[in-house]
């Protein structure tokens, strides 16, 4: 469905759409959400299953792709593009 939010940014609050799809394996249902429409510096997992969490950072203009970092290693971290499907709501 259609989630409606505020999001805060250094001009000010506006009022933004972002669809989110629920994908379900097994008992668990999973939310899934293209990177360029989760927040910064919210926490997603690239796979359903996977041990990694990251946490969404800035948009990287050079490489037209988004920083994200590693939770456990704060010195690793990967470029994704905006398209990409990730996980979220999850408990770590």
């Amino acid at each position: 469905g259609w989630f409606r939010f505020f999001h805060h940014s250094d001009a000010g609050c506006s009022l933004v759409n972002h669809q989110r799809n629920y994908l379900k394996e097994g008992k668990k249902m999973y939310n899934t959400i293209q990177l360029k429409d989760l927040p910064r510096g919210e926490f997603f997992k690239r796979k359903p299953n996977a041990n990694k969490v990251y946490i969404r950072g800035e948009y990287y203009r050079p490489e037209r792709k988004f920083s994200c970092d590693d939770w456990d290693d704060i010195s690793r971290d990967i470029l994704l593009r905006g398209s990409t499907i990730v996980y979220t709501e999850f408990s770590f």
